[in-house]
């Protein structure tokens, strides 16, 4: 059942990218869009729920996240099973998995997950049992299932959730006004209740009900106001650390004292702990990356532009895949990506010398010694070495902005193809030398762009152009012929030169706009291969980017519109587009890998193809791509098989067999089912129930669901069965919604498996199972009843035709036999006069 999600064969062996390419890992910061309809530039407090699912606290409402789709619930004043406000400021998920939202001016809430209705606790003056304020901070649960409730201005309560009563709890601060302090958070800790407050923090025994307070004034400096307790966090070695609005605080459990960190005297507003037990806290001042055990920080500030977008980071969540989530007033929550990148990356940099000098990358090649020459947009070649990760420059000594088109390398010279003319450099001596041009050759190359280079088997030269077809160099024999395709084969385009490769059989091929052209060497003869509407088995496309020859001697095209592989007997084509898996149609570079895997670069990232089972794996710019446009003759395979792919931002690098993927099994849940009648009306059922029984003529369902891998939703994958219909599992390709309409009656069982965001299958699943009840007469016991039914018919009909036909003979009898007697009473009366007549 997997198979469908087989992933291409570099995956075997996997380990960390490491050895010379190793480089430090980055977070990748990404926003959250504010696009969807949904306001969470406002957000206050985030969680992870048992489920996977994430939920914001927002000014405007209650947001649930599936990572495709945003849930919002808000205050509705004619439904009081709505949340009772909608600015919410914290948010706890409890061992019942009921959520607790706490709002500004709305009180508390208990929303239950299976019925979607929210409980509200409000403060009511005149009850004693009601929270004492409506502005809730803080929530948590103790071990023996109570919540506890930290408020603006009505200190700490406790509140029953089986009985719903509510006590209140006097944190004894000696405090001679009455004014109760503000609880900014509460966390329950083995048999303890840490309370933060304005004053400083308190411990509640939950054992003795003795309650301890902490001043933190002299920890802190005696700064006015650095008692102002923001946020407590219990690491996963038992640490507890105090986040104040004057720095990080550190409690001691041995000595019982609080230590703090001289380094951060921030206003601290949030603490989080990664996979790797960094701490990671919010503050006024930027995201910080705290590192226990060297004490080493690392600030995020909005000061670049893989950054934090806002200074003032209000809450920061780890999710259980180990993603960081930060959210800043007004500017939204950003999603900060840990793992490290699965590609190296060359880029220019400001003030880095040891960077590009120009991020479009339009040309690659190796020199014999293992260094990477790099063309670019600009006027200089960036020489590039991967041992010591140190990049040289090569100035080309032209007036005015050049372009440097291709690049080849023969022995120890280095071709150059520029946007206006032909260069030779010497890689030894380090300098450019002539070309053994005569004066009639050098005047019919210099000024034309030189968009490709490719020696062939006898080390001659090939030339391609921007309209002046291809040339042809011989070097030793000093001859140089141009090769008109145009006015060879008459067809438009042609002499626009895009790629030239040479193959095992010395066999030139040219990629054009006009399509693709052989030049067999051994006839010296052109063959075309051009895109047809009506040839479905020809080239799907006469903008051919790039050219390959695979080691098992298939010649590959890639083109503005699909891969093509090219069978050299039957000379037909066999065409791979979108949807047969590939990020997109356009295809610029080509290269094969050891494993006998295709690497391909498109204008929407970079895609491999396994040959063994025509599946695709895709990577874009959140994979830690330069970005998703690569340009067509900016690829390399490396002679130590590292991949180099050039785009509009840079150069990545890799190498397939070291690349790194992710381990993480996400939870796979169905989000929402929608039941469609006969009418067009929709009705919702609950995700969570175990059977759900429907009416004949609600027999359309929509099904939507989720894998809650945050990393990029996008590339999530699932695979159904619908048990009862069919017993092959289907892929479903972008998207996360699958619809069943006119669903015969039955039981159903609806199954869903879905990846993690590398494609890597989840061990969680998803289930549930409905019926569909039949009408009456589809139901089992219909015809025998039916039969039978017809059968007493007919015999009721055959009595009452017998009955009709008995009374009719007894009628007729009757008839007769009152005839009968007519006619003798008749015969006696003439007899009886007849007698008397002849007696007279």
């Amino acid at each position: 059942m997997r198979a469908i999600f087989k992933l291409i064969s570099l995956l075997t062996g996997l380990i960390l990218i490491s050895g010379s390419f190793a480089q430090k890992i980055e977070p990748s910061f990404i926003q959250l869009p504010l696009d969807k309809g949904v306001s969470v530039n406002l957000t206050y407090d985030m969680v992870q729920d048992n489920s996977g699912f994430l939920w914001f606290g927002t000014m405007y409402g209650l947001v649930k996240y599936d990572g495709e789709n945003y849930t919002t619930y808000k205050y509705e004043s004619t439904n009081p099973n709505s949340i009772s406000f909608d600015d919410i400021i914290s948010i706890f998920e409890d061992s019942k998995r009921n959520l607790w939202i706490g709002t500004w001016g709305g009180g508390l809430n208990r929303f239950d997950s299976q019925r979607k209705i929210f409980k509200r606790y409000v403060h009511i003056p005149s009850d004693k049992n009601s929270i004492a304020d409506n502005i809730v901070w803080s929530v948590c649960e103790d071990k023996d299932g109570m919540i506890w409730i930290g408020t603006g201005s009505g200190g700490l309560q406790i509140l029953d959730p089986v009985t719903d009563e509510i006590k209140n709890i006097d944190l004894n601060l000696n405090d001679t006004t009455e004014i109760k302090p503000s609880v900014q958070e509460v966390i329950a800790d083995d048999n303890s209740i840490w309370i933060g407050h304005s004053e400083g923090i308190s411990s509640f025994n939950l054992q003795t009900t003795n309650i301890k307070h902490f001043d933190l004034a002299e920890a802190n400096g005696n700064i006015k106001g650095s008692s102002f307790v923001n946020s407590i966090f219990i690491d996963s070695k038992r640490n507890l650390w105090i986040g104040t609005s004057n720095g990080l605080m550190f409690y001691d459990q041995f000595e019982q004292k609080f230590a703090r960190n001289d380094k951060i005297n921030f206003n601290i507003t949030s603490i989080a702990e990664d996979l790797n037990g960094n701490l990671w806290l919010g503050s006024n001042n930027g995201l910080i990356k705290l590192n226990t055990k060297d004490d080493e920080l690392e600030i995020f500030r909005n000061d670049r532009e893989n950054s934090i977008a806002a200074n003032y980071v209000n809450k920061v969540l780890v999710d259980n895949s180990g993603i960081v989530w930060a959210s800043s007033y007004n500017v939204g929550i950003a999603k900060v990506l840990l793992s490290p990148s699965k590609f190296n990356l060359l880029q220019s940099e400001k003030d880095n010398p040891n960077s590009l000098s120009a991020n479009n990358v339009k040309s690659i090649a190796e020199d014999e010694n293992g260094n990477i020459y790099i063309g670019t947009y600009g006027n200089s070649i960036n020489v590039f070495n991967p041992e010591t990760g140190k990049i040289s420059f090569i100035n080309i000594p032209q007036k005015g902005f050049t372009v440097v088109n291709s690049l080849a390398i023969d022995k120890n010279f280095l071709w150059i193809g520029t946007r206006n003319s032909l260069l030779k450099y010497n890689i030894n001596r380090k300098r450019f030398v002539n070309i053994p041009f005569t004066k009639e050759q050098k005047s019919e190359v210099e000024g034309k762009s030189i968009t490709a280079l490719c020696f062939d088997v006898g080390q001659n030269l090939w030339i391609g152009t921007y309209n002046q077809g291809v040339y042809y160099f011989s070097e030793e024999e000093k001859t140089l012929q141009q090769l008109s395709i145009s006015e060879l084969k008459n067809i438009k385009h042609a002499n626009f030169i895009l790629s030239i490769f040479s193959d095992s059989k010395n066999n030139i091929w040219i990629g054009t706009y006009g399509g693709v052209y052989k030049f067999d060497s051994q006839i010296e003869k052109f063959e075309s291969f051009t895109h047809s509407k009506n040839n479905l088995a020809g080239l799907s496309n006469n903008y051919v980017y790039s050219i390959l020859e695979d080691s098992r001697r298939n010649i590959w095209f890639g083109t503005a519109s699909g891969l093509n592989k090219f069978d050299t007997k039957t000379k037909n084509f066999q065409q791979f587009y979108k949807n047969n898996g590939l990020p997109s149609d356009v295809i610029f570079g080509l290269i094969e890998d050891n494993s006998g895997n295709l690497w391909l670069s498109t204008n929407k990232g970079i895609s491999s193809y396994n040959l063994q089972d025509n599946s695709f794996l895709n990577f874009e710019k959140e994979d830690g791509l330069q970005g998703n446009v690569f340009n067509s003759s900016a690829y390399l395979k490396s002679s130590d098989s590292t991949i180099f792919l050039g785009g509009m931002n840079g150069v990545n690098y890799f190498n397939p067999a070291n690349l790194s993927f992710s381990e993480y099994n996400p939870p796979v849940v169905i989000t929402s089912i929608k039941i469609k009648d006969a009418d067009g009306n929709f009705i919702v059922a609950n995700p969570g129930s175990e059977l759900i029984e429907l009416k004949p003529d609600q027999n359309s369902i929509l099904i939507e669901f989720a894998s809650l891998d945050f990393t990029n939703s996008e590339k999530n994958k699932y695979q159904y069965k619908l048990f009862g219909f069919s017993e092959n599992w289907v892929s479903v390709k972008n998207d996360n919604s699958v619809t069943f309409s006119r669903l015969p009656h039955g039981n159903y069982s609806f199954q869903l498996m879905g990846t993690n965001s590398d494609g890597i299958m989840s061990e969680n699943f998803a289930s549930f199972s409905f019926i569909i009840t039949p009408h009456f007469y589809q139901t089992w016991w219909f015809i025998p009843a039916a039969i039978i039914a017809g059968l007493l018919i007919l015999f009721l009909t055959y009595l009452l035709v017998l009955k009709t036909k008995v009374r009719r003979a007894i009628k007729i009898q009757k008839i007769k036999d009152e005839e009968s007697e007519r006619i003798r009473k008749k015969t006696a009366i003439d007899f009886h006069d007849e007698l008397g007549h002849r007696l007279t």
